[in-house]
């Protein structure tokens, strides 16, 4: 199924416009519990610390979310893994948002006969909105069990999605983030095996710096191969949908999750090769760049630093921007 949108919030689908039946995000909040109030709306009695054996359930299906902007016979690729390496009952689709590529995907490597084969389904951006609102709306397409959402430049490796099934079933707050190993381009496998540091921790600065623990929590995640529910997507409005381009979103979901009752936990068992962009000529971005990183880092921490949002203040690159303003 091919859709179009021209941007995060309404495609396009025919002759006829579709709205997304996709939850608004949370308003910018002053404080976690206040952060719990505004997702009440999103779900009936929203309870912030609620007892365990509530976020039990059993999920069944995933939905991976490709957002691919020129990434032309990478997208294609990435299609294929996902779709071998996941079990026909898991996978329920594959949605590959295509952001602003000219010409179309779905006229050159995913047309009508590839997207039926690989159980793709095509949304487009008329108009390059970036990665973060690639993924809104991809996400808020979705219609499997668990949302996962990788880039479109990745080789999920064999049984990757174990772990995601069983880690969200204990706790349908929470995300599970997978080892990310090196990919080799030319022959589409993992380089070695075992991923590096995938831990950040949060500066006042709106900075994320690497750290390691033996736990498997994750304080702040560095980068957008993650996965969770789609309740829970839905409660919590997903990606901010003012955030343009990349950067930021990760302190924005990571912030988001843990204020309003969730938790971030590394798969143990999931490798995600990924093609790191190392300055060749192979792995270039061939996508327009749009967005402020920064601008994306002063949503974040302005709506969730609640009262220590003051400490902005003392930093040229947010003492500037006042936090109504963007």
């Amino acid at each position: 199924r091919d859709l179009t949108a021209p941007g995060p919030g309404s495609l396009v689908g025919g002759s006829g416009q579709l709205e997304q039946a996709a939850e608004e995000r949370p308003p910018a909040t002053a404080s976690a519990a206040a952060g719990a109030a505004a997702l009440a709306p999103h779900s009936d009695g929203f309870q912030l610390d609620a007892p365990l054996e509530t976020l039990r359930w059993s999920p069944k299906t995933i939905s991976v979310v490709l957002p691919c902007a020129e990434e032309r016979e990478y997208a294609l690729k990435t299609v294929e893994s996902v779709f071998h390496s996941t079990p026909s009952h898991v996978l329920h689709e594959i949605i590959v948002v295509d952001d602003g590529s000219d010409p179309p995907l779905s006229t050159t490597h995913l047309g009508p006969e590839t997207q039926a084969k690989f159980r793709v389904k095509v949304m487009r951006h008329e108009t390059t909105v970036g990665l973060i609102g690639a993924k809104k709306t991809g996400g808020d397409g979705a219609t499997g069990d668990i949302v996962v959402f990788f880039d479109c430049h990745v080789a999920p490796q064999p049984k990757w999605y174990e772990d995601f099934l069983e880690l969200i079933s204990e706790n349908y707050r929470r995300m599970v983030v997978p080892h990310i190993t090196a990919l080799d381009v030319d022959t589409w496998k993992q380089i070695g095996s075992g991923g590096g540091l995938a831990k950040c921790y949060l500066t006042w600065d709106a900075d994320f710096k690497w750290v390691d623990s033996n736990d498997r929590y994750i304080p702040v995640i560095s980068g957008g191969l993650l996965g969770m529910s789609r309740r829970w997507w839905q409660e919590t409005g997903g990606y901010d949908k003012e955030m343009l381009g990349w950067g930021g979103e990760n302190l924005d979901q990571s912030l988001r999750v843990w204020l309003c009752g969730g938790e971030i936990v590394m798969a143990p068992n999931s490798e995600v090769a990924h093609m790191w962009r190392d300055g060749s000529q192979k792995t270039r971005a061939r996508y327009h760049l749009v967005g402020d990183t920064q601008r994306n880092r002063a949503r974040a921490v302005y709506a969730w630093y609640g009262e220590f949002a003051s400490k902005l203040q003392h930093y040229p690159n947010f003492a500037s921007r006042h936090p109504m303003a963007d």
